[in-house]
C-alpha cells in the first residue's frame, strides 16, 4: 500500500504492528519511524502519537518528570483533541468522551458569549489549508470576507461527534457535527461523518446529498475513494446494482485493496447470483456519466491545488509547493507533476542543508 494514501490509523496499526516488545529494541524503532514519516501529511498526528509511545517505553523516573511538565502546561483545543484522539486510537471511547467534554462545553460558552461571530460583512471559518479556503470561496462565491479563526473549533466538534457516534449516541452527534461543518464546510471527514449520521437514521436523500457535495472538496485520493463507495452504498441501497458496481470498482482503482469495496462486490454478485462483474474503464465512466456522477476529482481542486503550488514554488515556500503538488499527484498520478516534485524535493534538501543548487 502507498504510504502517500494510507490513513493515520492504518499507519500506526501498520507500526504498531512491528513492535517486539522489547524496550530498547522498540525505542530505537520508533525513532526510525519519526524520521521517515517526517514529511507525511498526517507527520504532526504520528509524530504525536510516536512520542506517547515513547512515553510508555520510557523508565518511570522520566515519566514522572514528564507528567510534571505537562501538568504545568496550557492544554488548548489542538492538544485535548490529539489526547482524545489518541484515545479513541486505543478504543477508551468512554475515556475520551470524558476528556473533551470540558473543552466542549468552554467551546459553547466562547460562542455564546459573540466570539467568531459573524456579521453582514465577515464570516468566521476554520480551514485546514489555503487550498480548502479557496475551493469555499470558489464555489460559495460569498461576498463576506471569509476570516479565519485561530483555534480549531471544527476539529473539536469532529472529535465530539465522532465519539458520540461509537457510544451510539445518534442525536448528539448529529448537532455536534453540524456545529463542526458550520466551521469547516470544506471538510470532507465532517461531511463524511455527517452523512453517515443520515445513513444510520435512514435519511436516504440527506445521505445522497452531502456525499454528491463531497466530490466537490475532495482534494485526496482517499476522500475520493470513500466518495465513490459511500455512493455505492446508496445505490446498493436501493437495488441499482449495476450503477453500485461501477462505483465499488471506481473506488477501487483509488484505493487498491479496500477490502469493504471487494466485499461490496461479492454481495453484489451474491445477490444477481451471477460472476463478479468484470468492467472495463469505458463501461464504468459511461455508466457514472449516465446517472449525472462526477469522473475523477472535481478539475477546481486541481486547478485551485496547482495554482497555489506554482505560487508558493515561485516564492521559494518549497515545503508548501511540495505539499500542493502532492495534492495534483495524488489525485493524477501524472508524469509530469512526478518530475515537478522530484525536482522539488531535491531543492529542498538543499535548502535545509544550507548548499546552493548544482
Amino acid at each position: 500500500m502507498n504510504e502517500e494514501t494510507m490513513s493515520f490509523d492504518e499507519i500506526m496499526a501498520a507500526i504498531t504492528a512491528r513492535l517486539t516488545g522489547d524496550p530498547e529494541k522498540d525505542r530505537e524503532f520508533l525513532s526510525t519511524q519519526m524520521e521517515e514519516y517526517k514529511r507525511h501529511k498526517y507527520c504532526k498526528e504520528i509524530m504525536r502519537a510516536i512520542v506517547r509511545m515513547l512515553f510508555d517505553l520510557a523508565p518511570d523516573e522520566l515519566k514522572e518528570k514528564f507528567a510534571q511538565i505537562a501538568d504545568n502546561r496550557y492544554v488548548g483545543v489542538e492538544q485535548t483533541v490529539e489526547d482524545v484522539n489518541f484515545l479513541c486510537y486505543k478504543k477508551d471511547f468512554k475515556g475520551a468522551l470524558k476528556t473533551i467534554e470540558p473543552l466542549i462545553k468552554k467551546i459553547d460558552e466562547k460562542i455564546a458569549g459573540g466570539h467568531y461571530a459573524g456579521d453582514k460583512k465577515s464570516e468566521f471559518r476554520g480551514f485546514y489549508n489555503t487550498l480548502e479556503r479557496d475551493l469555499y470561496e470558489a464555489l460559495n462565491k460569498t461576498a463576506k470576507t471569509v476570516r479565519q479563526i485561530d483555534e480549531d473549533f471544527a476539529g473539536a466538534y469532529l472529535c465530539y461527534g465522532n465519539i458520540l457516534i461509537e457510544l451510539q449516541k445518534y442525536a448528539e452527534a448529529k448537532l455536534a457535527l453540524e456545529k463542526a461543518l458550520l466551521y469547516n464546510p470544506a471538510s470532507t471527514d465532517i461531511l463524511f461523518a455527517l452523512s453517515e449520521m443520515h445513513r444510520l437514521n435512514g435519511n436516504w436523500y440527506e445521505y445522497l446529498t452531502l456525499n454528491k457535495q463531497c466530490f466537490d472538496y475532495a482534494y485526496s485520493s482517499s476522500a475520493l475513494a470513500q466518495c465513490y463507495k459511500n455512493l455505492g452504498f446508496y445505490y446498493s441501497e436501493k437495488g441499482e446494482l449495476s450503477i453500485a458496481a461501477a462505483l465499488f470498482y471506481i473506488s477501487l482503482d483509488y484505493a487498491p485493496g479496500d477490502r469493504i469495496a471487494q466485499s461490496e462486490l461479492f454481495y453484489i454478485a451474491e445477490q444477481t447470483g451471477k460472476k463478479l462483474p468484470t468492467l472495463a474503464c469505458y463501461e464504468i465512466f459511461k455508466t457514472l456519466e449516465e446517472n449525472d456522477i462526477q469522473v475523477g476529482p472535481n478539475p477546481l481542486v486541481l486547478h485551485l491545488a496547482s495554482s497555489i503550488a506554482a505560487n508558493c514554488q515561485i516564492e521559494k515556500d518549497l515545503e508548501n509547493a511540495l505539499y500542493y503538488f502532492k495534492i495534483c499527484y495524488d489525485l493524477t498520478e501524472a508524469e509530469s507533476i512526478k518530475k515537478i516534485l522530484d525536482s522539488l524535493e531535491d531543492a529542498l534538501v538543499q535548502q535545509q542543508s544550507g548548499s546552493a543548487p548544482a
